[in-house]
């Protein structure tokens, strides 16, 4: 990474989550918000990988 990507101070900050047993990194200014579990709402005829839809902010939001 360049140190234009990096905050004033040299420091990456990168937020942390884990999937499945495997955990990922991005860095903290692609996240807008962190939200705790919503249930996604089923769908008829969808692909075993998707788990439903969610209502977020007025958007249906697939889950995977």
């Amino acid at each position: 990474m360049s140190d234009g990507e990096r905050r004033g101070d040299g420091k990456l900050e990168l937020i942390s989550f884990e999937i499945a047993g495997q955990e990922f990194c991005i860095d903290i200014r692609w996240v807008r918000e962190i939200r705790g579990w919503t249930k996604a709402t089923p769908m008829p005829h969808q692909p075993s990988y998707v788990l439903g839809v969610i209502n977020l902010r007025g958007s249906i939001m697939p889950v995977l």
